[in-house]
C-alpha cells in the first residue's frame, strides 16, 4: 500500500531502531562497545514478498571500514531454531550464509562483525551488528475478512506460517481517500472494531509479522478487503456445481433473502436459497446441478433482499459467473459417539453435496446405506453397535458430487475412534416470560425424556404447581433448551412474584443415553405489566416503487392472531389531509405467537411521498402475559421519501438481430453517447459475464429505444448457441435505470483459424496443424494457397492436394509430388489468401493469410 510508506515512514526508523534493541537483547549478550567497523548484509529484496518454501536464501555480510580481517556470526530464530536465537555460523572469515530447503514459518536473521584480533583476544564489547534485520516470510499468508453489524465494522484476519503473528489493522475513508487510521501498534490480537463515521464502502488493510521482527509494513505480509455500512452484496461465487454462494455486507431478514423471488438465474435452475449461521451468506442450491463437462456462465440477478431489521433493501445486483465444478468430493469427517455403551450411528461429512447414486459405503466391512440430510452434505448411517475400544473403518465407493465428479481417491478409507461422552447432563432454569421457565441443559438431549412427566414444579410451600407440555424452544436449533409452561391462572392473584422449585428425575437423559442426576433448581417469575411498545417502522415497496405495506417492530413478543384489526387506526399525509379511509386492509398479516413485528398491507400499492402520520388506538396489539397487557395509543412518523411519482420502471428486451449483431428494446426512450447510464456504453453490456470486446459498436436509433450491438471481427472463437448477453445501467433521462437483464444469445466464431506448426512426413507429405477444428473444400488442389521455401527458395510443386487426418480435425495433410522435398534441407510453409481451408463455424472462416512457421 502507497499510503503505508508515506503515512509510517518517520516512523519506520524509530521502530526499526527500537526492534534493535529489543531482539539482541534476546541474544546473548556482549558488552557496551564503542564499534570498530561498520557492517552491511545483503540478501532477499524484501520481506513482504513471502520466499517460497524449499527455497535457498544466501546472506552475504561485509565489513566497510579498515580493519584488515573481519569476521562474522550469524544468528538465526525461526523454525529451524524451535524459535530460540541460536549462534547458526560463529565468529570467521566466511561472510555468507545459506539457508537450504527453507521450511514454512518466519525467521530473523542477524549478523555481528569483528576484526579477528578482537575474536581471538576475546573483546567480545567491541562486536558490531549490522544495521539491518532480515526477516523471511516462508509460505507466509494472512487473510482478511470483515463485517458489518450493529453500527459496527468488525475485521478479522487469520494468517498461516508466522510464528506468534502480530497484527496491525488500517481502514480508508470511504470519502477521503488519502485518509487511512490504523488500530494502534502491531498486537496479538487477530481482531479489530471500529464504528464507521461516514456511511459507505471501507477498504481494510491487515500487516501481518512475525513478533522478532521490525514492526512496520516492510517485514509484513499483507491482505485487504472491503465491507460497506450500508446494505448490499458483496460478492457472488460458485462453491461448486450445485451451490451459488451470496455473501451480503451485513445481516439480513431470512424471509426475503431465502425467498425464490429474490432470485432470478439465467444459464441454471434455482432450487432454493438459505441463509447460513453468520446470518449475511446465502447458499442458492441448483437443480439440477451443472455438469463438471463444460464451464458455464450463469447470469445472477438479486432484488428485494432486506437488512435483519428490516430498515434497508439491498440495492439490484446483477453478476454473471462462470461454474466449472472439476473438483473431487472428499470426506471431511467421520463422527460417532455414544455414552457409556456402544454407539449407534455415525456422521459422515463430505466437503460438498453429493448424490449417493450408485455409491457404495461398507463400514467394518459391513455394506451400510447412509442417509443425506437436506443440503445433501452430512449422511447418517443408523442402526450400528460399535465398539468405543475399536478403531473403525469407513470405505466409500464411487461417490459422485452432484456435477459428476468422483471422489477421490476411489476408493476412500477413513478410520475413526467412537467418541465416548458418559457425563451426565445437567440443567439450569431461567424466567422466559411470566409463565415460562426455560430450561437449558448442557448436552443435546433425548426430547422424549424431557417432558412433564420427569419434570415437575413446586410452589413457595412446595406444593405441585400446575403445568403444561414441555416443548424445546422454538428455533433453536442445540436441542438444548426447552419451555415448561405454568398454567396456573391464579398464581398472581396475591402475588407479582414468584418463586418456583423445578424438579428433574433421574429419567431425563442425553442424546447418548446418559441419565441426569436427580435435583431441583429454583426460579422467580414475575408478572408482567409492561405494555408492548412500538420501538421502529419501516415499509415494503414493489417493483414499480409503490409502497405495499408498513411493518411495526414491537418491544416484546406478541399475542397470535389471525391478523390485528386496523379499526381506529388514522392516517394523516404531508400535507395534513386524512388518508384513513380505505388506506389500510382491514386487518395485518397473521401473527405467530412471540413474534415482535406487525405487517399491515396498503388496500393497494400505491406511491407515496413524504413524512405521513399514523395514529394507533390503545389495545392495538396484546402480549403474551398471563393477563395480556394492550398496547397504549401510538403515533408515528413515517418518511416515505422525496417522490411520490418516481421514474416509471425501465425494462428491455434483448435479441439477436444477425450474426453477432443484437438489439436492446428499451420500454423507454434512453440515454446515448458519452453520459453516464448512456446506452450506447459498451461498459453497460456483458459478455457470458466478460466486457464486450474491444471495438465493439453500438448506436441508438431516432427514438433512442433500440440499442444496436455490433461485434467486431475476430472477437468470438467459439460458438455459443446461448452466450450470456446482459445490460445493466442505462438510464433514461428522467434517471429511471434499466432492470438488469440477461438473455441467452447465439453468437458466431468469427476468428479465423491460424496456422500453428507443419510436420514433413517424408518427401512428398506436410501435416499442418492449425488453432482450431477446420474443413479441406472440395477443391482440394491449394498449391496457390500456400508457398513452401527449402533453404529459404520458393518450390513450385506442380499440386499440392490437401486432406482431412483421420481423428484430427485440427490438422490437414498436404500431398506434394514424390521427392519435392529435401528432407536434409530447411523448409518453411506461408499461408496465403482465399484458402480452402476454413473453420468449421457458420462462417466458414478461411484460414489467416500470411502466417509462416517451420517445417519440421
Amino acid at each position: 500500500m502507497h499510503k503505508s510508506a508515506n503515512m509510517k515512514k518517520l516512523s519506520v526508523l524509530l521502530v526499526l531502531a527500537m526492534m534493535a534493541m529489543m531482539v539482541f537483547s534476546a541474544i546473548p549478550a556482549f558488552a557496551d562497545s564503542n564499534p570498530v567497523s561498520n557492517v552491511t548484509v545483503s540478501g532477499p529484496a524484501n520481506s513482504y514478498t513471502p520466499v517460497a518454501i524449499g527455497s535457498n536464501v544466501t546472506f552475504t555480510a561485509n565489513c566497510t571500514d579498515t580493519a584488515s580481517n573481519p569476521e562474522y556470526q550469524f544468528w538465526v530464530i525461526g523454525p529451524s531454531t524451535n524459535y530460540v536465537w541460536t549462534a547458526v555460523q560463529d565468529y570467521s572469515s566466511t561472510n555468507t550464509f545459506t539457508m537450504s530447503n527453507l521450511a514454512a514459518g518466519s525467521y530473523t536473521v542477524a549478523v555481528y562483525a569483528m576484526d579477528k584480533s578482537d575474536v581471538d583476544a576475546g573483546n567480545w564489547a567491541n562486536a558490531v551488528y549490522a544495521d539491518k534485520t532480515y526477516v523471511l516470510n516462508v509460505g507466509s499468508t494472512v487473510s482478511l475478512n470483515a463485517s458489518y453489524a450493529n453500527g459496527q465494522i468488525t475485521a478479522t484476519a487469520s494468517s498461516t506460517n508466522i510464528h506468534a503473528a502480530r497484527y496491525q489493522f488500517w481502514y480508508q475513508d470511504p470519502v477521503d481517500a488519502t485518509k487511512w487510521t490504523a488500530s494502534g501498534d502491531y498486537s496479538t490480537s487477530n481482531t479489530f472494531t471500529f464504528t464507521p463515521a461516514t456511511p459507505g464502502t471501507y477498504n481494510i488493510v491487515v500487516y501481518a509479522c512475525d513478533p522478532n521482527a521490525p514492526q512496520d509494513w516492510t517485514h509484513s505480509v499483507s491482505a485487504k478487503t472491503s465491507v460497506g455500512t450500508q446494505l448490499e452484496v458483496q460478492s457472488v461465487s460458485a462453491l461448486n456445481g450445485s451451490q451459488i454462494q451470496v455473501v451480503f455486507s451485513k445481516p439480513v431478514d431470512s424471509a426475503t433473502a431465502q425467498a425464490p423471488a429474490s432470485y432470478s438465474l439465467v444459464g441454471a435452475t434455482f432450487a432454493s436459497a438459505v441463509l447460513q449461521s453468520d446470518g449475511q451468506t446465502v447458499l442458492i442450491n441448483l437443480n439440477p446441478a451443472i455438469s463438471n463437462a463444460t464451464p458455464t456462465p450463469v447470469a445472477v440477478t438479486i432484488n428485494g433482499v432486506k437488512s435483519k431489521d428490516l430498515s434497508e433493501t439491498a440495492p439490484l445486483y446483477t453478476k454473471t459467473i462462470t461454474v466449472a465444478d472439476t473438483t473431487s468430493p472428499t470426506i471431511v469427517s467421520v463422527v460417532s459417539n455414544s455414552g457409556s455403551g456402544n454407539a449407534t450411528s455415525a456422521k459422515v461429512t463430505f466437503s460438498e453435496p453429493v448424490s449417493l447414486a450408485g455409491s457404495i459405503f461398507k463400514l467394518d466391512g459391513a455394506v451400510v446405506v447412509p442417509v443425506l440430510d437436506p443440503t445433501n452434505t452430512i449422511g447418517t448411517i443408523s442402526g450400528l453397535s460399535l465398539d468405543p475400544s475399536k478403531e473403525h473403518a469407513l470405505v466409500v465407493l464411487n461417490l459422485k458430487d452432484l456435477s459428476g465428479n468422483m471422489i477421490s481417491p476411489n476408493p476412500t478409507t477413513v478410520n475413526f475412534n467412537v467418541i465416548q461422552n458418559v457425563n451426565a447432563p445437567t440443567a439450569s432454569v431461567s424466567a422466559y416470560s411470566d409463565t415460562n421457565i426455560l430450561v437449558t441443559f448442557s448436552t443435546k438431549m433425548d426430547p422424549a425424556t424431557v417432558t412433564a412427566a420427569n419434570i415437575s414444579v413446586k410452589d413457595e410451600l412446595l406444593n405441585n404447581v400446575p403445568i403444561g407440555a414441555v416443548t424445546p424452544l422454538p428455533g433453536d436449533a442445540t436441542g438444548t433448551k426447552f419451555l415448561v409452561p405454568i398454567t396456573d391462572p391464579t398464581m398472581y392473584n396475591t402475588k407479582t412474584s414468584r418463586t418456583y422449585t423445578v424438579v428433574f428425575t433421574n429419567n431425563i437423559k442425553d442424546q447418548y443415553g446418559n441419565a441426569m442426576v436427580a435435583t431441583t433448581a429454583p426460579v422467580t417469575l414475575t408478572k408482567d405489566t409492561t405494555a408492548p411498545a412500538i420501538t421502529g417502522t419501516n415499509f415494503n415497496k414493489d417493483v414499480s416503487g409503490k409502497v405495499t405495506n408498513i411493518v411495526l417492530t414491537y418491544s416484546k413478543g406478541l399475542a397470535a392472531s389471525a391478523g390485528y384489526s386496523t379499526t381506529g387506526v388514522t392516517v394523516v399525509d404531508a400535507n395534513g389531509v386524512d388518508r384513513t379511509v380505505g388506506f389500510f386492509a382491514p386487518n395485518s398479516n397473521p401473527v405467530s405467537a412471540g413474534d415482535t413485528q406487525v405487517t399491515i398491507p396498503l388496500t393497494a400499492a400505491t406511491a407515496l411521498s413524504g413524512k405521513y402520520t399514523f395514529t394507533f388506538p390503545a389495545g392495538f396489539v396484546t402480549d403474551t402475559a398471563l393477563t395480556p397487557n394492550q398496547s397504549a395509543a401510538s403515533t408515528q412518523v413515517i418518511d416515505f421519501g422525496n417522490s411520490a411519482n418516481p421514474p416509471a420502471a425501465l425494462t428491455v428486451t434483448l435479441a439477436n438481430a444477425g450474426t453477432n449483431k443484437f438489439t436492446a428494446t428499451y420500454s423507454a426512450a434512453v440515454k446515448g453517447g458519452a453520459v453516464t447510464g448512456s446506452a450506447t456504453d459498451p461498459g453497460n453490456y456483458s459478455l457470458n459475464g466478460a466486457a464486450m470486446p474491444a471495438g465493439t459498436t453500438i448506436t441508438l436509433d431516432p427514438t433512442m429505444t433500440v440499442a444496436t450491438i455490433t461485434l467486431p471481427a475476430n472477437s468470438i472463437a467459439k460458438s455459443d448457441p446461448a452466450a450470456l448477453l446482459s445490460v445493466s445501467g442505462v438510464q433514461t433521462a428522467a434517471g429511471a435505470t434499466v432492470t438488469p437483464t440477461v438473455t441467452p444469445v447465439a453468437v458466431v466464431d468469427n476468428v479465423p483459424p491460424v496456422l500453428q506448426s507443419a510436420q514433413a512426413v517424408d518427401n512428398a507429405t506436410i501435416v499442418l496443424t492449425f488453432s482450431e477444428d477446420v474443413t479441406v473444400g472440395a477443391a482440394t488442389d491449394v498449391k496457390a494457397n500456400f508457398t513452401i521455401n527449402e533453404n529459404g527458395v520458393a518450390l513450385a510443386p506442380a499440386t499440392i492436394t490437401a486432406d482431412p487426418v483421420p481423428g484430427f480435425d485440427n490438422k490437414v495433410k498436404l500431398t506434394l509430388p514424390a521427392g519435392t522435398l529435401d528432407l536434409t534441407k530447411p523448409h518453411t510453409i506461408t499461408t496465403a489468401g482465399a484458402s480452402p481451408i476454413k473453420d468449421t463455424s457458420a462462417l466458414l472462416n478461411p484460414v489467416t493469410a500470411g502466417t509462416t512457421v517451420a517445417v519440421n
